[in-house]
């Protein structure tokens, strides 16, 4: 709202809100991914007389690349994933092309949108994870050549066949760009002498030879936007090479609506699911808030909980956060928006970390989970609102089944991150004194990894909470419904309000969780 005021509708407000949107994982797990570096390896580089900035660029910064680069893609998800939000405030694009199939009820047009987006996801999200790990030294290929399926398929022929084809393609490209080096080289050589300390043929040829992949692969666009604009104008791509999934899709989630809702004669579905959730999950706790607890009992309850992990002072801004949210008129909404999001945390926690063990432990399991981690980061969540909505009928469960589905990828891949970011030399030294796999996952990886499991709840949290609008959008009540009304009946100060509610509970519960990480990480250390 503020930004549509600032700077009115179209792309540049939705450029602005995007960024402000999707920054905050990229600072978080920038200053996570630093402070995790070992300290004997920065205390190794000042005795050895580097600088604060030396010791910086060359040591914490590389070290801490991966969690980095993680920050980095999250930003990336976030700022995919908010496109049709951006289209609301007209910023075109498929995010437009998204909530004009979902207005019309056209799910299979979405959805085509939607893989759009996902597929650019995809794209960026193995660019930015391959930035963390590519190795600036020469090496030689290895001597099992190419591969692109795991080393079990090695039985299958056609697997066998398809890969060396494609070592053979990748050997002829490899060498068309050394030429291109070496020409571009020798080129520069020849301006350089021209200058007033020329450089060695040899410096140059190194240097081009060793990122001839870049220059080749630059050289070649250039070429070919040339070809485009003289010679060719291809324009958009071909109508006829289209695939259009509309009706399977479509069809899928009428079959979805008919046999899923009740299975049989039986109380199993999607239906009892919902009301199970709500008689004995959500009523339960949203009365326990606001019947069986005054007011004042529920701000000394929070309060006592944030001194208990942290000490006076977040229980003091955490008290007034509470009572400030019930000033401005949203304390019963506050309070059912709070006991939503404690439920759909919980649920995202129980299915993220087990999964995030198991993707630390089998790199197959974790290439299979990352496409579909993207998926469900990226694509837009209007378009599996409408099946959610479908299965689960109008009301709370839709936005908690949308906020588990939304903020399941950051929970699990900070899980997986943090145990494979433990020292391999102390998951040896556990095992050397006899640890069954048991014993090192919850006494050794887990402890160790708890500063990165504990950014993946608080980003859990974030995500939760950055969902609380989409669920008053289907009748989730709450802080949501008040921040819909403020926005569709230009009531700005009411949606003002509701988002301030929305930020109030997000930093109380940002800070208890990282408290309560503190709390353990130091305790590890004590131990």
């Amino acid at each position: 709202i503020p930004v549509v005021l600032f700077f009115g509708i179209a792309r540049v407000p939705s450029v602005v809100a995007t960024i402000i949107y999707a920054l905050p994982p990229a600072i978080r797990l920038t200053s996570l991914g630093i402070r995790s570096v070992s300290p004997p390896a920065v205390e190794a580089a000042r005795a050895f007389g580097s600088t604060p900035g030396q010791i910086l660029f060359k040591v914490q910064l590389p070290l801490a690349m991966p969690t980095i680069m993680t920050g980095v893609n999250q930003t990336i998800m976030m700022a995919l994933g908010i496109v049709v939000i951006a289209a609301l405030i007209g910023a075109g694009g498929l995010g437009r092309e998204v909530l004009v199939a979902l207005q019309r009820l056209k799910v299979g047009h979405g959805m085509q949108a939607g893989l759009a987006i996902v597929f650019m996801a995809i794209i960026l999200d193995r660019i930015s994870h391959g930035f963390s790990r590519q190795d600036t030294t020469h090496a030689d290929k290895g001597a099992e050549g190419f591969r692109l399926f795991p080393n079990s398929w090695d039985k299958v022929g056609l697997i066998r066949g398809l890969e060396a084809g494609l070592d053979e393609i990748m050997e002829v490209f490899a060498r068309l760009a050394e030429i291109v080096a070496h020409g571009l080289a020798v080129l520069v050589a020849a301006a350089g002498k021209l200058w007033p300390k020329p450089v060695e043929k040899e410096q140059i040829d190194r240097f081009f030879v060793r990122h001839a992949f870049f220059f080749a692969s630059l050289l070649t666009v250039l070429v070919l936007v040339i070809i485009n604009v003289r010679v060719f104008d291809f324009g958009g791509f071909p109508e006829a090479w289209q695939l259009d999934i509309t009706g399977p899709v479509d069809a899928a989630v009428r079959w979805s609506r008919d046999d899923l809702y009740q299975i049989g004669n039986t109380p199993f579905g999607t239906g009892p699911f919902s009301d199970f959730l709500v008689i004995y999950g959500l009523n339960p706790l949203r009365n326990f808030f606001t019947v069986w607890l005054a007011w004042p009992l529920v701000i000394l309850a929070i309060a006592l909980s944030a001194w208990a992990v942290s000490g006076r002072q977040l229980a003091v801004w955490s008290g007034l956060g509470m009572f400030f949210m019930g000033l401005l008129g949203m304390w019963a909404n506050g309070i059912d928006t709070f006991t939503q999001v404690i439920v759909a945390t919980i649920v995202t926690i129980i299915i993220a970390i087990p999964v995030g063990v198991l993707a630390s432990r089998s790199d197959v399991f974790e290439a299979f989970l990352r496409p579909l981690l993207d998926t469900l980061q990226t694509i837009p969540f209007f378009i599996y609102l409408v099946p959610v909505i479908m299965l689960f009928n109008v009301g709370r469960v839709p936005g908690i089944m949308a906020s588990v589905l939304y903020a399941l990828p950051p929970g699990i891949r900070l899980t997986n991150l943090g145990i494979r970011q433990v020292s391999a030399e102390t998951v040896e030294a556990a095992r050397a004194f006899g640890s069954t796999a048991t014993q090192i996952l919850f006494k050794v990886q887990l402890p160790l990894a708890l500063p990165a499991i504990a950014a993946g709840v608080n980003q859990v949290v974030m995500m939760v909470l950055a969902m609380v609008v989409v669920a008053g959008l289907v009748g989730g009540g709450g802080l949501g419904l008040e921040a819909v009304i403020g926005l569709a009946k230009n009531q700005t100060g009411r949606g003002i309000e509701a988002g301030i509610a929305i930020v109030i509970i997000a930093m109380i519960m940002d800070r208890l969780t990282q408290a309560w990480a503190k709390n353990q990480q130091a305790a590890i250390t004590r131990e």
